[in-house]
């Protein structure tokens, strides 16, 4: 009998990718720059005198340069992961094998988060140093090695999202939100470096409250990749059950209560993941194949099978569902006022019609919503700040004025409840903004949602 090598278990794709990304001259590079800073780091460290000042300059310097290093420079590697095949346009031939879009997918993520992996290890040994060297808690650093290298997973993970659009507005778009998540992710690694383990002092995070984190973590990942699939996937493949899915899946991890500082950081976790869940499925593409819709022939209640239904039309269903809970969230268990909620639910879903109905007048489908999202507020949010400056002068609210002007401002200032006393001028200025929108999408999208419900009743009329 013959024995089957490692490699014949894994994924094709991870394989591959593995192997030329080792061999890669930017891993070869990375690896070596990261020993060798070390290195110097450590004998400065060694040849002064190691007193309190001394070791916390170390501190600094050691984790700064490790997160720089994991969580910036490695997950840029995948930024071209799989733009050169979606540019040459050699997917479909890929996918006549049995290699399916999430496979394809995870398996290229993987690869980077592997090597991301060996760089950690590598920096296992300057840690026991630091042990030795006094003034350090050993288990902390253990476990916050471990955590930075989960949120450099999800940060590749959003870094090959990104590399399925070949728009720059689009990948400028998904960066943005990278930049997001790699601050609130560094404000989390300080906690926990604070002394916020169980058992290392300090305040202390609940077990359970680890736990939400760490599966609302991976539960982003794989919404992540998921997303990245259905980019690359035929259109007769239905993903958005599943993406949607997770969204439901993280919004509960959201109720669950914590006392912490890790609460503010999932809570605005959370609405960057409820705004990318409705960016990506307000992107996704009709479907004009019942086989799409078959899953859900038989299901009783139609209202909630059309949320789940591929394409922008139940996206946008389901993202107006979705923010309504996280309003009603944001009323019952942080205490934000049923007007701030309010505000901030349909300024939110403004800052997605719009450019849904934007994109809905471009006939050629050159520029994706996402493409169209970061284009109106790039507009808009400069024409805020300069209303903002004029209403001042002329004695009115200056942010009640960016509210109404750019919705995106409308949604931060009304969670940061800074619209106190204007609430009905905001409220009108979304409903407006909310009414342009719809009269956008009365044409063309009218039509598509025609294209999706006839769909939708051929698939129950087979099933």
């Amino acid at each position: 009998m013959t024995r089957r090598e490692l490699s014949d278990w894994l994924s094709p794709v991870l394989v591959k990718e593995m192997r030329q990304g080792l061999k890669s001259r930017m891993f070869t590079a990375a690896f070596l720059i990261v020993q060798a800073i070390m290195l110097c780091v450590f004998l400065v460290v060694l040849s002064q005198d190691t007193g309190q000042e001394m070791r916390e300059s170390s501190t600094v310097m050691f984790w700064g340069f490790t997160v720089v290093m994991l969580a910036v420079v490695m997950p840029a590697m995948a930024l071209n992961s799989l733009a050169t095949e979606l540019k040459d346009k050699t997917f479909d031939l890929v996918l006549l094998t049995r290699l399916t879009p999430w496979r394809i997918v995870s398996g290229k993520w993987a690869s980077v988060v592997g090597q991301i992996l060996l760089v950690a290890t590598g920096l296992l040994p300057y840690l026991v140093l630091r042990y030795y060297l006094g003034g350090v808690n050993l288990l902390v650093e253990l476990m916050l090695l471990p955590l930075l290298v989960l949120v450099a997973a999800a940060l590749t993970a959003l870094i090959v999202y990104a590399s399925t659009y070949q728009s720059a507005l689009a990948r400028l778009g998904v960066l943005a939100v990278q930049g997001m998540v790699f601050i609130a992710a560094v404000g989390t690694v300080s906690t926990i470096a604070r002394g916020g383990l169980p058992g290392a002092g300090g305040s202390g995070l609940a077990g359970l409250e680890v736990l939400v984190f760490l599966a609302g973590v991976v539960a982003c990942v794989v919404l992540i990749l998921r997303a990245a699939a259905t980019r690359i996937a035929p259109p007769a493949e239905n993903h958005a059950a599943v993406k949607r899915g997770l969204a439901a899946l993280l919004f509960l991890l959201g109720l669950v209560p914590m006392q912490s500082d890790l609460r503010e950081v999932y809570v605005v976790a959370l609405g960057v993941v409820v705004g990318l869940v409705g960016l990506d499925a307000c992107s996704e593409p009709i479907s004009a194949s019942p086989s799409a819709y078959l899953p859900y022939a038989r299901w009783p209640a139609p209202g909630l099978k059309a949320l789940l239904y591929p394409g922008w039309p139940g996206g946008l269903a389901f993202l107006a569902v979705l923010a309504a809970l996280v309003a009603v969230r944001a009323v019952v268990l942080d205490g934000v006022s049923a007007s701030d909620a309010a505000m901030a639910y349909l300024a939110a879903v403004a800052a997605v019609v719009v450019p849904l109905g934007l994109s809905r007048l471009d006939a050629s489908g050159r520029r994706s919503v996402i493409g169209w999202s970061v284009g109106f507020h790039a507009v808009t949010l400069p024409v805020a700040m300069v209303a903002g400056r004029v209403a001042e002068g002329l004695g009115g609210d200056d942010e009640t004025a960016a509210a109404i002007v750019a919705p995106l401002a409308g949604v931060v200032l009304s969670v940061g409840q800074e619209l106190s006393g204007h609430e009905t001028t905001v409220l009108v200025g979304m409903l407006a903004w909310l009414a342009f929108g719809a009269l956008l999408l009365w044409g063309r999208g009218a039509a598509e949602v025609t294209v999706v419900s006839r769909t939708a009743a051929r698939a129950r009329a087979e099933g």
